[in-house]
């Protein structure tokens, strides 16, 4: 099994032979992805918040709402 993976390891090497032009632009688009990715986590953590915060800030307002129709009613 190791002379396979020795084999294989020279032929990968020599068919994904970059130019350095090429390299760069991969590098950039990881780089890219990478920082799209982290921007789109915080932007959900953010949204995550919001919507925590406008669900607390709707269950106290119905639950206000509750408490004074109890006391019209009463």
């Amino acid at each position: 099994m190791n002379s396979v993976k020795k084999a294989s390891i020279p032929q990968s090497n020599e068919s994904s032979n970059l130019t350095i032009t090429e390299a760069c632009i991969m590098a950039i688009a990881m780089i890219t992805a990478l920082s799209l990715q982290a921007h789109a986590k915080s932007q959900n953590r953010q949204l995550a918040a919001n919507l925590e915060s406008d669900f607390e800030s709707l269950t106290e307002c119905k639950t206000s709402e509750m408490k004074i129709s109890n006391q019209v009613g009463q």
